[in-house]
Order: structure tokens, then C-alpha cells, then sequence
């Protein structure tokens, strides 16, 4: 119903407005000749840390890209996860559309892909991807499926330094073989939050009382080492000085994955004593590899601050991929575009994480588009710079600008096109409290949580900080978008069925499940 009413004639006024034509900008030119594509989505970041008036994060290199190109003020995701955003991206399908409204469900097979289409009009297609989200254990579940080279993280988030090494390497060999489309993920700054230089915390690991292992707690640490567990069973102990979180523990064995019971004494998340009971119900001594992932817990006002400091460590990064671009000349002749696949919040709402809410520290995203040297679509996405954008949109205007047919099955409209965008974004449980699912445009949102039947209005102009619901007063101006809202409600593809042990660890260990 929405697609007709809204994303349908949405596409009918952009046909009118020139559409066509624009996809037909180079449809004489050879693969040869068309532009590079090069996506980087810095995960979890943001729109403010971007669009960041008084200077107080110091990102020099993304505001290079956006001095170079166009910054979208008013982009949007459509889901505060990983993979349902980053479905939407690639798809240009809302995430109820194309199937996917968690992190852990496996991409339909039959879905229309941005890479794989990219593929089958001449470009090499290569990924670098950093978080377990974007990783599952069954071949071809996910994006891998899309692209010629998929590389991920495992098991759970890969700092900047270590995709860069991959990235740099990615970049060099891609050079030779225009046209090509790289992603570039990032997966700072999602949690835990790294201190950077700004606490020195440590846990002592003790297995039945013997020292084993320092873990560093501020800098997140992922532990990994044989053990042996004697008859009957031992403890494991972590003893730090600060609070800490441990975000996963396992043992393996056999080819198997033995999770741990705690007992420790604190049952809060974030002891200063974590204890845990390795079992071995045999005679002898079993050999176990340990597997072990932990950080310090801060409190909100250091989160914040190590919040900003995850950013500015990974814009250096970004730097590099554009630096690395032009040291190979590929710079000119690429489309560089940033963005994110969801915001944070850092204690707005009573909540620090995503998943959470549809409120717009959630929702608002970076969009920087860099267009190849003296591309005819910059001052058509200039006079848009200022407009309502969402991550549908993307894909369409990746296409619009390399001269290519449209995706099949694409609900998203270029960003050219001179429209009345309506975003829709939705959060579902068991990965959030509760579903709930929302329409926003530049001045109004309403968001319907359907457990209940509950609503909730923001007046955005007079209220961007969403903190006064006016739906009392004013609900009745939007019956409208109350039963399209339902209606979405309603609809819910999938669920975790059928996701594998270790897709399920990693989700676990990331905080989702």
C-alpha cells in the first residue's frame, strides 16, 4: 500500500523530471568508461559527529570528502541494525520488502543485489566488511553471495588498523581493472568503546586460582588459548580493578561449542569479578580452547567521550582509503561516497546502543556523495543537499550516475529526482524491546509501537530532540499514515529460525540477542 501511494508515484514524478535520460547518460559507453564506485560505511556513526558546527570532533578527513563533494543534512536509515539497514542499501528494498528486519536472518536468495547487478555490466566487485553481522557461517547467506571478493571479520568486530591492511591491499589490485566498486566497512565505533589512549584498565584470568592471562579491559580484548579443565571441573575467574563486561565466553571442544554457567557472586553485567564453571564430567584432564572477549564498563559520560574518540580514530582511516585512491590515481574517476547504517545513542532516551528505539540519534546518518571528475549529476544532487534522503535512495543514485538500468525491484528513487521523500524505518524484536515502526518527513514523525496500540508524534521543527509527544493534541492530522503504520506493523518476514550456532554466537557476543 505504502509503495503505491507514496514510493509509487514518487517514481512516477522522477520518469517526469528526467529520469530516463539520466539513466541513459552513458549508455554508449563501454564498462571501460564508466566512473568507479567506491562505498564507505562507518558503522554506527552518527550524523552529528559529521554535521559538527562548533568543531568539537575533529575529523579532517570526512570533512575533506564533504568539502570535495556534496553532504546530504537529512539522511536516514531505515532500521538501527546492521544487516536490515545494509539490506535496504543494497536493495533499495524497505527492510519488511526484502525480507530481512534482523541482524542474524539469512538474505533471500532470490533478492536483487547492487554488487551482483554491478557485476553483470563489467565491474569487478570486492568487499571488506569488519563486524559479525555482515558474516555467517553458511555460504552465500549474506552479501558474499553479491560480490567477487567478500572478506569478513570474525568473530565479532575488526578495528580500523587490521581492514585497513585488506583495504590497502583491495585498492592496489583493483586499479588495474576499471571499472570497479569497492565497500569499505568500518566497524568503529560500534561497542565497546575503546579508550584510545584515555584509561590503562587490565583484568587478571585465573583458572583454579593460577594466574593465566592480563587482558587489557580498556581496549576491547579478545582472548584466545588452550586450557585443561581437571576432573570434576574448574573455575575460571576474571578479576579486574574496574567494572567490566565480558561479551563472550566459550570453550571448544570436539569441534563443539561448550558455553560457560557463571556463577559469580555480582549477578549485575558488569561485575568487577566475573566466575565461571568449566565442566568436565571424565576421569582425566580435558584440553580446551578458551575463547574469551571483554572490556571495561565506563560510565555514561566516558562512553560519550570514547564515543568521539572511536570517530576520530576511524576517520583517520578513512583518510587512507581516499589517500590510497589518489596515490593510484583512481581518485578523479571514482565516486566516493560515505555514510553510516545507523546512529548511536549516548544516553539520549535513557538508551546508549542501537536496536533500541526509532528516534533519530538512532536514525540520522552521514551521507557524503563525491561524484567522479565533472560528473553532470553534482549540481543536480547539490540543489537536494539540504533535502530528506534515506538509504533506499542510494542505490537508485549510484545507477542514475553510472548510466545503468535501475535494480529490479528497487522501491528507492534517485536522489536527483525532485520528489517528496517519506522516510519509513522499523525496529523489531527479539533484537529490540518491542516492534515498532515509524514515517517521518522533514517536519513531522509518528511512530506506532503495535503492542498496545500505541502512538507516539513529534513536532520536529519546534522539537528535534524528540521530547514532547503531541500525539494527544494532534494525532487526528495524520489518520492517514496511522493505517499505513498498522498495516507495516503487521507485516513481519522471517525471524531467527534456521540461524546457525555460530551466527547466533557472534549475535550474542554483539549484544543482539
Amino acid at each position: 500500500m505504502f509503495r503505491r501511494r507514496l514510493a509509487g508515484v514518487a517514481l512516477s514524478l522522477a520518469l517526469a523530471g528526467g529520469l530516463v535520460a539520466l539513466l541513459r547518460l552513458s549508455a554508449e559507453q563501454g564498462p571501460s568508461d564508466r566512473p568507479n564506485l567506491v562505498l564507505i560505511v562507518v558503522d554506527t556513526l552518527r550524523a552529528d559527529m559529521i554535521l559538527d558546527p562548533e568543531g568539537s570532533v575533529d575529523t579532517p578527513a570526512i570533512d575533506a570528502l564533504a568539502a570535495d563533494g556534496i553532504q546530504f543534512t537529512q539522511a536516514y536509515s531505515h532500521a538501527p541494525m546492521t544487516l536490515p539497514s545494509h539490506t535496504a542499501l543494497f536493495s533499495s528494498q524497505l527492510p519488511h520488502e526484502a525480507g530481512v528486519v534482523n541482524n542474524g536472518q539469512v538474505l533471500p536468495r532470490d533478492l536483487p543485489l547492487l554488487p551482483d547487478w554491478l557485476g553483470r555490466f563489467g565491474y569487478r566487485t570486492s568487499a571488506v566488511v569488519s563486524i559479525g553481522s555482515l558474516f555467517s557461517a553458511q555460504e552465500d547467506a549474506l552479501f558474499d553471495r553479491a560480490f567477487d571478493d567478500y572478506s569478513y571479520a570474525l568473530p565479532f568486530v575488526r578495528p580500523a588498523h587490521e581492514s585497513w591492511i585488506e583495504l590497502e591491499e583491495r585498492i592496489g589490485s583493483l586499479g588495474t581493472q576499471d571499472p570497479f566498486f569497492l565497500f569499505a566497512h568500518y566497524a568503529d565505533p560500534h561497542s565497546p568503546y575503546n579508550a584510545h589512549g584515555r584509561a590503562d584498565h587490565a583484568a587478571e584470568v585465573y583458572l583454579d586460582g593460577e594466574l593465566i592471562a592480563n587482558v587489557t579491559t580498556s581496549t576491547a580484548s579478545y582472548l584466545e588459548r588452550e586450557i585443561e579443565v581437571s576432573p570434576g571441573g574448574s573455575i575460571l575467574l576474571v578479576d579486574s580493578p574496574e567494572r567490566s563486561k565480558i561479551y563472550h565466553v566459550s570453550l571448544r571442544h570436539g569441534g563443539e561449542t561448550v558455553r560457560l554457567e557463571r556463577v559469580s557472586r555480582d549477578k549485575s553485567p558488569t561485575p568487577k569479578v566475573h566466575r565461571y564453571r568449566l565442566p568436565n564430567a571424565t576421569e582425566g584432564v580435558l584440553t580446551y580452547g578458551l575463547r574469551l572477549w571483554i572490556s571495561d564498563a565506563p560510565d555514561k559520560t566516558e562512553i560519550r567521550a570514547r564515543y568521539v574518540k572511536e570517530v576520530e580514530y576511524v576517520d583517520g582511516f578513512v583518510g587512507r582509503v581516499i589517500d590510497e585512491l589518489k596515490r593510484n590515481g583512481l581518485y578523479d574517476n571514482s565516486i566516493v561516497v560515505l555514510t553510516s547504517d545507523h546512529g548511536e545513542g549516548l544516553g539520549q532516551h535513557g538508551v546508549v546502543g542501537h536496536s533500541n528505539n526509532l528516534y533519530d540519534e538512532l536514525l540520522h546518518v552521514p551521507l557524503i556523495i563525491k561524484p567522479s571528475s565533472k560528473h553532470p549529476h553534482r549540481r543536480g544532487l547539490e540543489r537536494r543537499r539540504e533535502e530528506l534522503s534515506r538509504l533506499v535512495d542510494l542505490t537508485p543514485t549510484f545507477l542514475a550516475m553510472l548510466g545503468l538500468p535501475e535494480l529490479p525491484g528497487q522501491t528507492g528513487v534517485a536522489l536527483t529526482a525532485d520528489i517528496k521523500r517519506v522516510l519509513f524505518a522499523e525496529t523489531r524484536a527479539p533484537q529490540a524491546p518491542e516492534d515498532s515502526v515509524c514515517l517521518r518527513d522533514e517536519s513531522t514523525k509518528l511512530i506506532y509501537y503495535p503492542e498496545g496500540d500505541r502512538f507516539e508524534l513529534y513536532d520536529l521543527r519546534a522539537d528535534p530532540g524528540e521530547l514532547e509527544n503531541v500525539y494527544d493534541e494532534r494525532g487526528d492530522e495524520h489518520a492517514e499514515w496511522q493505517e499505513l503504520l498498522r498495516a507495516f506493523a503487521a507485516r513481519r518476514p522471517g525471524d531467527l529460525g534456521g540461524m546457525d550456532e555460530a551466527t547466533m554466537e557472534s549475535m550474542r557476543a554483539l549484544g543482539y540477542i
